[in-house]
Parts: C-alpha cells; structure tokens; sequence
C-alpha cells in the first residue's frame, strides 16, 4: 500500500516547504514527484496550482513563496541568514 494519497497541491506545498517556504517554478519542476500525474504537462501543472492558489503568493518574477511563511520569507530575503532550516509552520492548513 502507497499510504495517504496526497492532492496535487498538497505535493507542491510540501515540496515548496521542504525547500525553505520559496522556490522557482524550475525548482519545484525538479523536486515535485509528478511520475503519477495524469498530465502531459506537469509543468504547467505545476505553474497553474501555485499561480492560482492563495497558499502560494509571488516574491518576485519566477520567485514564489508560502503565503504561511511570508514574513519569514520576507525577512530572510531582505537579511540573508545563515539558518537554512526550514522557515514554515508545520501545522499549515492545505
């Protein structure tokens, strides 16, 4: 048995808070498992899903973060740290 299913969205979530709380979408094309999805166009799948999402919001041309880890992804980026563990809330709500 596979276990607990996760949504499209839910894999882009998770692969976008196990990168930091941001990715670009040429990161996320690398990291997201997408060999199960019913799609010719993963990509775009995976574009679509983060463009049109709340969870998800835009730091900058091709530079997308968790809207749950915004102030700390604003932060980090304003004030490079050192600190490269992960910058989210694990108790996020999909």
């Amino acid at each position: 048995s596979r276990g607990v299913i996760m949504t499209q969205k839910e894999q882009v979530y998770l692969a976008m808070e196990r990168n930091g709380g941001y990715a670009t979408f040429q990161q996320l094309n690398r990291i997201v498992d997408t060999s199960d999805w019913r799609t010719k166009t993963p990509d775009a799948t995976i574009r679509r899903i983060v463009q049109d999402n709340t969870e998800f919001f835009r730091l900058k041309p091709g530079l997308w973060a968790l809207t749950s880890c915004k102030e700390n992804v604003l932060q980090r980026f304003e004030i490079q740290q050192e600190n490269a563990t992960s910058i989210c809330n694990l108790f996020n709500n999909f």
